[in-house]
């Protein structure tokens, strides 16, 4: 193994030496880790930012430009849950009884989005239209109280009815399932797409006249239908648009509807708002994360249109206010919206004004709660069952031969696209990098670091035979909690050595030094080094910060496109690639063992799908499996989302995937006919010996 010539302090090569001489000597770690914690905070900080740069926002025109529409929106709606669109089912519309207000009639509906699954939305139907058919507005609302019943809401709502819009207001929903593809946006986008499909059915309604506006919440929703649904003419998008890292943090969450599945991977937020055109958009934006847009994204949309002939038709004003929609962005909406669904454009159009008085209609929760009979509403448990029904995996294939070969080449296909492996960061280093070595008796133990995504190191003791052997010795990889970084009995360790294995302990994400729950209060705002507009404020208590630094991850993951069980699998296969350049090390044949975490077992499994050279596992898998998923932040030893993933299989499917090796399992969670059906995949591939279940053999 080569030294490295990089620098260390004495004190820490002073304590390497002592904790290697005690390990050696006396088989336990009696020393300190020589990652400290805090380096460990700041490396995975520093790979979050690297992760959230925003891809490239190409200024394209004419034909290049359509393309690249085309290519982000079936992206989108795939990554959305939404591809192909899913049947426009009668809308089946549920009406309460009307609400009288001076200047519309209000009444609460329900309509249809899949059989069974409704939404809840407001109509205001103007008493006085200035031309008919009419202009609509479709305003979803964002995470107000009481919903689109919150009296800003209602201002909003009323006075656009007041001016001779029909408007319909539907519903917030949040429902995921991200491990079919159902996530909060699949709901959101799609309820918003009927609610352009009913406003469309009505007589009152010019169906090509129909804008949307809405802020926060609401706002993403403007931003996504108007991306993905061209019947939508104008659209006003308040207090959302930025770049994502303004609304990402390493140790804390936003709202999980804004985060869905691979997102950042191919776009950013400002590119996705602006296939809008060539329709308007005008985007409202204040001392909130959209603080930055101004300076640092709207000059490229402006360029986009402008380069494209068309630059009137995009607007951006800054406010220094809250997060608000207060009344002066309302009257900017409004003008907007008179601008061009009224006026084709007229630069001479008045921002009309807001009456000083919007009598609002009830108290919010009276109208929040206003009833509507629609006893065809099986509510979003009946859309869990429909993506089920239809996405989650077929039925085990027949154990036999060329049936088995099939279903694993088409597994190990998938795999590198629902681990996001070519969604991470490429490794800026290929070799391991020494630290220290020590012999004593049969065994050289060294310190060392493996290069994984970017710069990006993984802390790992080495133990190999000391004879003069020139012979490769095998690898063995073994992966627990505690890692390199916590080890305290490195007794087996030293034994395998001694009996001419080359044994490698390291901190795989996330055990070791990168144990998320060890690194609760050491990661925060305060390591971020861009400069987020509006940065979330670290929890004081400690069992707060634990719970949102595993939900940070977890969900961070999934808009990234690369979840945290793949950046394990990654790991393990980088350790791989940099010990094949290691004459000592055989990875012809490599075995991996996994103690006591369940991801790090099934990134085992994984790795193994991937790479031939794993030829042997025994992993513990925690009684884990993903038809029984829980958020990773309510049970760390579990596994933490793999979005898409039972769209394909199981724990015990990928297992099947590697009947031709011989693979120990601990802790699986399968039924019976599960556990016959994997036995009978290892012995149709003529290896029945190569199963063994801890417990049931």
């Amino acid at each position: 193994m080569r030294s490295s010539t990089r620098p260390h302090s004495c004190r820490k090569l002073f304590a390497r030496a002592a904790l290697l001489t005690a390990v050696l000597a006396f088989p336990v770690w009696a020393a300190g880790p020589f990652m400290e914690k805090n380096e460990a905070a700041a490396a995975l900080t520093a790979y979050f930012e690297a992760m959230c740069i925003p891809k490239p926002f190409p200024v394209l025109t004419g034909d290049a430009l359509m393309m690249r529409h085309q290519e982000l929106r079936a992206r989108l709606l795939a990554d959305a849950g939404l591809e192909p669109l899913p049947e426009r089912v009668d809308l089946d519309t549920h009406r309460s009884e009307p609400i009288d207000h001076p200047w519309c009639t209000i009444e609460k509906i329900e309509y249809r989005l899949w059989p069974g699954v409704y939404t809840q939305a407001l109509l205001f139907m103007p008493k006085e239209f200035p031309e008919t058919p009419a202009p609509a507005m479709l305003c979803p609302h964002g995470h107000w109280d009481h919903n689109h019943a919150h009296p800003d809401v209602q201002k909003r709502l009323l006075t656009f009815a007041r001016m001779g819009y029909v408007v319909l207001s539907p519903r917030q929903n949040h429902h995921e399932d991200l491990l079919l593809g159902l996530s909060h946006q699949t709901l959101m986008i799609w309820t918003n797409m009927r609610g352009i499909d009913f406003l469309q059915s009505l007589p009152e309604v010019d169906p090509g006249r129909i804008g949307a506006a809405g802020a926060s919440g609401g706002g993403l929703q403007t931003q996504m239908v108007t991306a993905l649904d061209e019947r939508i003419q104008a659209a006003t998008i308040v207090g959302l648009t930025c770049d994502y890292r303004e609304i990402l943090f390493p140790h804390a969450a936003h709202c999980a509807c804004n985060h869905w599945p691979n997102l950042m991977a191919y776009t950013d937020s400002p590119e996705i708002s602006a296939l809008a055109f060539p329709r308007p958009v005008q985007y409202l934006v204040m001392n909130d994360w959209t603080r930055h847009f101004p300076h640092d994204n709207f000059p490229t949309i402006l360029e986009l249109f402008h380069q494209n002939g068309l630059p009137d038709r995009v607007s951006c004003t800054y406010w220094p206010t809250d997060h608000t929609y207060d009344r002066e962005k309302r009257e900017r909406t409004y003008w907007w919206m008179e601008r061009w669904l009224r006026n084709a454009g007229s630069h001479q159009t008045h921002i009309p004004p807001e009456p000083s008085e919007v009598v609002t209609v009830f108290p919010p929760q009276m109208l929040d709660e206003w009833p509507v009979k629609n006893p065809e509403n099986k509510g979003f448990n009946a859309l869990a069952a429909l993506f089920h029904a239809r996405y989650h995996y077929a039925n085990q294939p027949r154990p036999e031969p060329d049936g088995l070969k099939e279903y694993a080449e088409n597994m190990k296909a998938a795999l590198p696209g629902l681990l996001g492996l070519e969604n991470g960061l490429k490794p800026e280093a290929k070799d391991l990098t020494v630290l220290s070595t020590e012999q004593a008796g049969e065994v050289i133990v060294s310190q060392v670091e493996f290069p994984s995504e970017g710069h990006l190191r993984l802390p790992a003791l080495v133990f190999r035979p000391a004879g003069e052997s020139s012979a490769p010795r095998p690898v063995t990889l073994c992966l627990s909690r505690e890692g390199a970084t916590g080890l305290e009995n490195a007794a087996p360790y030293v034994e395998r050595a001694k009996q001419g294995n080359f044994v490698v302990v390291p901190d795989v994400r996330f055990s070791g030094v990168y144990d998320l729950p060890g690194l609760a209060g050491l990661i925060g705002p305060d390591l971020v080094h861009y400069d987020i507009a509006n940065n979330a404020p670290a929890y004081s208590d400690p069992a707060d910060q634990r719970s949102s630094l595993l939900w940070a991850w977890e969900r961070n993951s999934v808009v990234w496109g690369h979840p945290l069980v793949g950046m394990a699998t990654t790991d393990i296969l980088n350790i791989l690639t940099a010990l094949a350049n290691e004459p000592c090390a055989d990875i012809g044949s490599v075995r991996i063992e996994t103690r006591g975490v369940s991801h790090l077992g099934l990134s085992a499994v994984f790795a193994a799908v991937l790479d031939a050279r794993i030829q042997s596992l025994d992993v513990d898998l925690g009684k884990s499996r993903y038809d029984t998923y829980r958020y990773w932040r309510e049970a760390p030893d579990a596994l933490p989302v793999i979005p898409f993933i039972l769209r394909y299989g199981d724990v015990p499917q990928w297992l099947a995937v590697l009947a031709d090796r011989d693979v120990s399992v601990r802790n699986l969670d399968a039924n019976d006919n599960e556990l016959a059906w994997l036995r009978s995949c290892f012995a149709a591939t003529g290896n029945p010996a190569g199963l063994r279940i801890e417990g049931m053999e």
